[in-house]
């Protein structure tokens, strides 16, 4: 069971503590409050009373009671008089409206991109579809000795000219692919994308799933799609983290053309990123399988409001 975060900050009387590593302070009745809705969520039914949730967290139950009220006027409770319980209300659905998979896999890849970086030495990205663009959501580049782009977070790249774009398409949804091609054509009405030639992205997309990563695809058409976006002096490896069989994101591992040929790179850099992004893939199943089962704090719960009825 995670544990509560208000036990992980020392008491000091609500003043509230430095924060590890900056100068701001953490507020000690904040992470309590966190904690009462995280057992409330918990508890059958999304409901419990202050008593049982006193118990689950081990917070005195006046803060608890305190906690509940603020909670309720600000619409993230509400009060059930009959059964003398307090019930999640609709409004904290919306705190997960912006979490999803894609959100987990960034949480959790970011020390598994160090220990990457740390093994292979040139930079990782770790990238998100949005359209018909790759964009780099969380980077080692600041980590990699031999980073050539200190500002990589946030960089967009075609779908079609990288190899993170080439991980996306072979390993997407149906879904991901209509929204692919949806995006294609309303790129084409707009007088753009007149070289598309879908036959060779399917070839690319067929060899990227026999080979188990992608590569940026100037290497696979003898540099002709590359010399059409930046400047070429990079390559890439890229391979897919999954959820439930749809790639969610992309991780890849850039470095110089002039410092190290294909074959090396799929040598020495392919098995390691392959690896990495199985090892999030596990990381994320356990997450979801935790989160899935009852946790020990809905039994507490549930143990003592019987207890108090």
């Amino acid at each position: 069971m995670t544990q509560p975060l208000a036990r992980l900050i020392p008491d000091d009387g609500g003043r509230g503590e430095p924060a590890a590593g900056g100068d701001y302070t953490q507020v000690r009745g904040l992470t309590r409050g966190l904690d009462i809705l995280e057992a409330l969520n918990a508890a059958p039914f999304g409901s419990a009373s202050a008593t049982g949730l006193a118990a689950a967290t081990g917070i005195h139950r006046t803060t608890v009671k305190r906690l509940l009220e603020t909670l309720r006027a600000a619409g993230f409770v509400h009060f059930r008089p009959g059964a003398n319980e307090y019930a999640l209300a609709a409004r904290v659905q919306r705190l997960a409206r912006g979490y999803g998979a894609a959100q987990q896999v960034l949480e959790l890849a970011r020390g598994a991109m160090q220990e990457l970086t740390r093994e292979v030495l040139w930079p990782s990205d770790l990238m998100l579809p949005d359209g018909g663009e790759m964009v780099v959501q969380e980077t080692s580049h600041p980590l990699s000795p031999w980073s050539f782009n200190s500002r990589a977070l946030g960089t967009r790249v075609p779908m079609l000219r990288s190899a993170g774009g080439s991980a996306y398409l072979a390993w997407c949804s149906e879904q991901g692919w209509q929204r692919f091609f949806r995006w294609v054509e309303e790129a084409r009405r707009a007088g753009g994308f007149d070289d598309w030639d879908e036959a060779e992205m399917r070839r690319i997309i067929r060899r990227t799933r026999e080979r188990g990563y992608a590569v940026t695809p100037g290497q696979e058409t003898h540099g002709r799609l590359d010399t059409r976006f930046g400047s070429g002096k990079c390559w890439a490896l890229a391979a897919p983290v999954r959820v439930d069989g749809d790639c969610v994101a992309v991780l890849n591992v850039v470095y110089l053309r002039s410092a190290v040929s294909p074959r090396v790179a799929a040598e020495r850099f392919a098995p390691a990123l392959v690896a990495t992004c199985r090892g999030i893939e596990a990381q994320l199943a356990a997450e979801r399988a935790e989160d899935a089962s009852a946790p020990p704090v809905q039994a507490r719960i549930a143990c003592t409001s019987r207890s108090t009825s």
